[in-house]
């Protein structure tokens, strides 16, 4: 860990970390993605000022804006 923190930026380092912790343990990584995948909503709805948008992304929606 010493050395990832050392060759990396605060984001980054929590990036890789990650990365690192889901070798570790793959399954929980799914279990984990899945039940992300399962809250995951996305509502809008027509008012008269605009359109009012709610919801909650999961990670790998939101991954695919950081690439």
């Amino acid at each position: 860990m010493l050395a990832l923190a050392r060759a990396h930026d605060a984001p980054a380092f929590g990036r890789e970390l990650a990365r690192w912790a889901a070798t570790l343990d793959p399954r929980a990584l799914e279990r984990d993605h899945q039940a992300q995948r399962r809250n995951r909503f996305l509502h809008l709805s027509d008012q008269p000022d605009g359109t009012r948008l709610t919801g909650l992304l999961d990670r790998s929606a939101l991954a695919v804006s950081d690439r």
